[in-house]
């Protein structure tokens, strides 16, 4: 019995601290994880995750975000597109942002806001020519005279 009410007063306790602590503390305890942009040439497909990437997938860049939920954090899905072939993409959305796509998996966290040392915008990016999305640290996605790649906006924000 008093086994059980030192391990409840001492759950509690822990739940206050938890509480207590800024947001820029629980970012520096919480764990991070690489969301890794990886690139397939031949198919001129992108694929981005926290995860296992498909064969035949190159590494091109990582950022890293939070792996676990804390105040100020958003999540962010990895989520295959229906209406084009292999586009993988991330998304703010769990249900993927239409019944013809399908969930993946959850990748982790961003801040919605800029915070403590995660300052770096993150943006979803849209290549057309190739039907591919991919996410970018900058806000015109890479673009250059011969590859119009499409903004889709701001995401969150990352490890800056």
């Amino acid at each position: 019995m008093f086994i059980r009410r030192a391990a409840a007063v001492v759950a509690g306790c822990a739940a206050t601290l938890a509480l207590a602590v800024p947001v820029t503390a629980q970012a520096a305890t919480t764990g991070t994880v690489d969301l890794v942009r990886y690139y397939n040439s031949p198919a001129s497909k992108h694929y981005s995750t926290t995860g296992q990437v498909p064969g035949g997938y190159k590494r091109e860049g990582a950022v890293t975000i939070l792996a676990q939920p804390v105040r100020g954090a958003i999540p962010i899905y990895g989520c295959m597109a229906g209406g084009a072939r292999n586009d993988q993409y991330i998304s703010l959305h769990r249900n993927c942002e239409g019944a013809q796509n399908t969930f993946i998996k959850l990748e982790g966290y961003l801040y919605a806001n800029p915070t403590g040392r995660f300052t770096r915008p993150i943006y979803r990016c849209y290549w057309a020519q190739a039907q591919s999305h991919f996410y970018s640290i900058k806000a015109d996605c890479e673009t250059t005279a011969t590859t119009k790649v499409t903004a889709e906006g701001r995401m969150g924000y990352v490890l800056g």
